[in-house]
């Protein structure tokens, strides 16, 4: 994800990933512009536009963040790892006896 048009992407018009349906003719040209420009320099700088259109639209704010609870007896479970991802493949994990 080293292309800013990854997360740049995600509020075109057409984009299948605008799950708020957010839509702006202008925010759509600048990024067809930056997107279409071959020399780094200059595509940095029509990129730049692009972000600073989407922030100035002030469409992005958070108001909902997920969690997740595992309620895991340590006494009873071994293999368990608590980790950001939330991964805990069932191969790693195993059971304790009385």
């Amino acid at each position: 994800f080293n292309d800013p048009f990854t997360f740049l992407h995600l509020y075109s018009s057409g984009s299948g990933y605008n799950l708020g349906k957010y839509s702006d003719r202008e925010y759509d040209r600048l990024l067809t512009t930056a997107m279409s420009i071959s020399d780094n320099a200059l595509r940095k700088e029509a990129v730049v536009l692009a972000e600073e259109h989407l922030l100035s639209a002030s469409i992005v704010f958070p108001i909902y963040h997920g969690i997740t609870t595992n309620i895991i007896d340590s006494e009873y479970v071994t293999g368990w790892h608590d980790n950001t991802l939330n991964i805990h493949p069932v191969k790693y994990l195993g059971t304790t006896r009385d």
